[in-house]
């Protein structure tokens, strides 16, 4: 128990919310990945919910690198979405972080529209 506590307090320390840590460390992921989640300034509950849903540590790390928001990431890789295609439309499509949200609210919606159609769309705001 006692390296539960020390574990936690670093937690803490970090700003985080330990019932978000409590339900991640429940769930089976380590200590290290929830400290540098925490680092990142991400909500732990919210990187529960993204692992649970079936998204991995790095690509997590990845989106939220970008500026991207996980429940959004989430409900667009339950709607079917490839981590690739939402990871391409900034880096090939050129999706500007701005609009990144708007992209995954519309490719959540039709997980089989073309990604540089939507970031065309959205761009020259023609939605």
């Amino acid at each position: 128990m006692e390296l539960l506590a020390v574990e936690e307090a670093e937690i803490v320390g970090l700003g985080a919310n330990l019932v978000g840590y409590r339900l991640a460390r429940g769930a089976g992921y380590s200590h290290g990945e929830l400290v540098e989640i925490a680092r990142l300034g991400v909500r732990l509950d919210d990187y529960w919910w993204g692992r649970v849903g079936g998204c991995g540590h790095v690509e997590l790390v990845e989106v939220i690198g970008m500026g991207v928001r996980l429940d959004d990431y989430w409900w667009a890789r339950t709607a079917g979405v490839a981590h690739e295609a939402i990871v391409g439309a900034v880096t090939v499509h050129g999706l500007p972080a701005g609009l990144f949200n708007r992209f995954l609210e519309r490719i959540a919606a039709a997980p089989d529209v073309d990604v540089a159609t939507v970031v065309f769309e959205l761009v020259a705001d023609v939605t």
